[in-house]
């Protein structure tokens, strides 16, 4: 939550400033999935498992993707295992580019137009 709210006794408020200090006043916040990221890995969590968050380009939450992918990778950076569970935009399933060939005839109809 933003902040504690007492018609929600056990309600915290979300410690943003701490979290911004703890990242060097990062300012890269888009989602709450960042925020989400970013308090899990200031609490040092060891593996981080995300379940089905689309973030489809083409839709409403495709500008988020950027900003959701940097902590993702932050975390990876960190040391910490992010698994990236059901079909998302934030693990693609795409070819490793200059090392998985690509299908020739695919590529030969790519060059007719």
């Amino acid at each position: 939550m933003l902040d504690h709210f007492d018609e929600f006794p056990t309600s915290e408020a979300y410690p943003h400033q701490a979290i911004q200090l703890y990242f060097s006043k990062e300012k890269l916040f888009l989602s709450s999935f960042d925020w989400m990221m970013a308090l899990a890995m200031a609490e040092d969590f060891d593996v981080i498992d995300i379940y089905w968050f689309r973030m489809q380009a083409n839709q409403m939450y495709g500008y988020q993707l950027p900003s959701a992918l940097y902590w993702v990778g932050r975390a990876r950076g960190m040391g910490i295992t992010v698994n990236i569970h059901g079909n998302s935009n934030l693990n693609p399933a795409t070819k490793l580019y200059g090392y998985e060939s690509i299908d020739k005839f695919e590529f030969t109809e790519k060059l007719k137009g």
